[in-house]
């Protein structure tokens, strides 16, 4: 286990923690988990009031009752609530739902009255997320026939790429039936790869052709024309990517928020001519039975300090639920802005900025359309550890802030100093140990479970995170060899498994940026990672990935390479056993003149079985690029080739794994039985502690008995 800094021994240490007190809080946390806030008694408080009265107290504590608490808007928490510590003996819930009740049939649906000021998005209904009325088409999926290249009168053809497309009829005949003023509410939601927006539709109009139909909408990533014909003339590959062509003329996606698509059980639609909720009720839903919230605020809990060098100082939480949040749209026309990869710049639910000191444990973020909780500019010295995030829109939890490089001259260190608070906007030494994260991605597909971005010295540790559409962990946030702050970032003992779901695509179980000088990927279990056309990786250093040593991991059932680096510079793979990749088992991807020494992999164990094959590209790999050596290798299938070539060849004509064997490991789970492990210097380890540990595991082992697992070919 890495070592504790003394700051995180501190928090460790403290009374509270005693066995008897763990026992009170594990069973608090599991109840309130269960009950999701049905049956609890309400209290009528201002919740606002409450925090400001308790933050001038002499000991500046807030005990809430075993109850719920609603909120219309956020709680505010700023440099006077320093100190702060909010907690419950079992569990309080802080709600920004609002019920829905007066239900009616009404044929096969559901009706009532919602009177809510705004469109209703988001629908909870007996504790489950409600989906918003889709088709998905016959396939899973519509696709594009490619960009729109007819203009209408006014409109500039130079600009066509970003705000429309050709499409065919026969996928969008009933959407084309709507009237006007009905169509502009349905949305496109796309799957691109790695982000994944949503456009209102604004109109569709039939071509000459009679075959084919331009779908115009409204994409908010669309730039200037001055910045189109800027990235045009430099033909740079970001000209697409404001564009839903940026993987491909056949862009993914699904109609939402259509009043013919409200077909299936679990849909809803909300209609603000008459001001009322649709729902298609599951088996045995009646009007009678359901409790059906819709999420009211944004975000339910916003604590900023002034600055990093004058931070809110010493907040804890402790066995707080908080539920119902919804992606507030950023346009009056109920447009969001697009965002990119992992949805970086969507806000958190429950959100942190310009704080020291944090510390929350047995607390329960769920039933958010965004990131579960934001460790976002200026927080440090901080603990997030026995928490549950499920049902998360896009992802669990996200620290830093999502920046890019400071720029680089030539020799120059690739790392920043990140020890100290006095740099605005950086984050450092968060610990996210001992959480579970699962069903996340439920209203934007590209969420993380956790996502670091450029931050350092944070440690990563015994979490579980399963059932996301998009990557397990991501650490970095810098694409290339620049500077970067995300130094000493230790990605230790955590369980990830079940994620990507055959959705999106270009993830990894751990999926890394940027240089990273001193970071560890230590002891994780990764599985059944699930792409649509590529990239579905154990372990993915990505462009500029620098400075890892990843060891001690066991990796199995990928859709692609157990391990894969785009490009990056000094990554050690040692002492890993990778297991039953399909495609391909180990990746290296640039493998030019321009980026040497960017991999040793040694001492590691790779089973695969036949047609898989070794080596990504099925191509040998120069010694210049990647140094391969004291491996073992065993093909289930057939012989152990090595980019067509017989494996002496491999080891004679390339210089690699001279030292390595072919032999079957004979594997016990991770732990080869046959000691010729010994020849190549592999040393045993174990991994039945990665995941969630004590009560938290206790819980997750209760939560996946019967878990109702997406399988990629039932996602609708």
């Amino acid at each position: 286990m890495p070592r504790l800094a003394a700051w995180q021994k501190e928090i460790r240490e403290r009374k509270f923690m005693s066995k008897k007190v763990i026992a009170i809080l594990s069973a608090a946390l599991i109840g309130a988990a269960c009950s999701h806030g049905q049956n609890m008694p309400v209290v009528n408080s201002n919740l606002q009031d409450l925090f400001d009265k308790a933050a001038q107290t002499q000991d500046k504590r807030l005990r809430l009752k075993d109850a719920i608490y609603f909120t219309d808007k956020p709680i505010k928490l700023d440099n006077r609530h320093s100190g702060l510590k909010v907690s419950a003996n079992k569990t309080a819930l802080i709600s920004g739902g609002k019920r829905i009740q007066g239900w009616k049939k009404e044929g096969a649906l559901l009706k009532a009255k919602a009177d809510s000021p705004f469109p209703i998005f988001s629908l909870f209904v007996n504790g489950k997320r409600a989906q918003l009325a889709t088709d998905s088409g016959p396939n899973g999926y519509y696709k594009a026939v490619g960009p729109n290249k007819v203009a209408l009168p006014g409109e500039d053809a130079e600009m066509l790429i970003y705000n429309s497309m050709t499409v065919n009829n026969e996928d969008v005949a009933k959407l084309a039936k709507m009237k006007p003023e009905d169509l502009k509410r349905a949305y496109m939601d796309f799957f691109l790869a790695w982000y994944s927006p949503r456009y209102r539709i604004e109109s569709i109009t039939p071509n000459d052709d009679g075959k084919t139909s331009v779908v115009r909408f409204r994409n908010t990533m669309q730039p200037s024309k001055e910045r189109h014909l800027q990235m045009k003339k430099s033909k740079s590959r970001a000209a697409k990517y404001p564009t839903v062509f940026r993987f491909g003329d056949k862009a993914k996606f699904h109609i939402l928020n259509a009043e013919y698509a409200l077909d299936r059980p679990g849909e809803f639609m909300y209609n603000p001519d008459d001001k009322c909720v649709y729902y298609f009720p599951r088996p045995g839903e009646t009007a009678a039975n359901i409790d059906a919230w819709y999420p009211y605020v944004g975000s339910i809990l916003e604590a900023k300090g002034n600055s990093s060098v004058d931070p809110i100082k010493g907040l804890q939480f402790r066995n707080i639920a908080f539920q119902y949040g919804r992606h507030i749209p950023d346009f009056p026309d109920n447009s969001w802005r697009a965002t990119t990869q992992a949805g970086a710049f969507i806000p958190g639910f429950v959100s942190f900025k310009n704080v020291d000191g944090l510390l929350m444990e047995y607390c329960r973020i769920s039933n958010c359309d965004m990131y579960a909780l934001e460790l976002g500019e200026g927080v440090w010295n901080s603990v997030v550890r026995n928490c549950e995030i499920y049902d998360a829109g896009l992802g669990g939890i996200k620290v830093g802030k999502p920046f890019g490089p400071r720029g680089k001259k030539e020799g120059e260190s690739c790392v920043e100093p990140v020890n100290d608070n006095t740099i605005p906007h950086i984050t450092g030494r968060v610990t996210l140990e001992n959480n579970l994260i699962y069903n996340y991605g439920r209203w934007n597909k590209a969420g993380c479970g956790i996502i670091v971005f450029n931050s350092g010295n944070n440690t990563v540790r015994h979490n579980t995170i399963f059932d996301g559409y998009y990557t397990g962990i991501s650490v970095g946030w810098c694409w290339g060899f620049h500077k970067t702050f995300s130094q000493n970032n230790k990605i230790c003992d955590n369980r990830i498994f079940h994620i990507g779901h055959g959705v999106m695509d270009d993830m990894g179980g751990i999926y890394t940026l940027g240089n990273a000088e001193g970071s560890v990927i230590s002891g994780n279990v990764i599985s059944d990672i699930h792409r649509v056309k590529y990239g579905a990786w154990g372990i993915y250093n990505d462009e500029g990935s620098a400075g890892y040593i990843i060891e001690n991991n066991y990796v199995y059932d990928t859709e692609e390479d157990s391990y894969f680096q785009h490009y990056g510079r000094n990554n050690t793979v040692r002492n890993n056993v990778f297991v039953d990749a399909r495609n391909h088992a180990i990746g290296v991807g640039r493998r030019t003149k321009e980026y040497p020494d960017e991999l040793v992999f040694e001492r590691n164990i790779v089973v695969y079985k036949s047609p898989t094959v070794l080596l990504r590209n099925d191509v040998p790999y120069e010694r210049r690029t990647a140094k391969f050596d004291r491996n073992m290798y065993f093909n289930r299938a057939g012989e152990v080739v090595v980019g067509k070539i017989p494996f002496s060849k491999w080891q004679q004509d390339f210089g690699q794994d001279k030292n390595s064997i072919v032999a079957d490991p004979q594997l016990d789970g991770y732990t080869p039985k046959n000691e010729d492990y010994k020849k190549i210097g592999f040393v045993p380890f174990s991994v039945e502690t990665a995941g969630v540990e004590g009560v938290m595991k206790t819980y997750f082992e209760k939560i996946i008995k019967d878990y109702p697992f997406v399988k990629p070919s039932e996602y609708k």
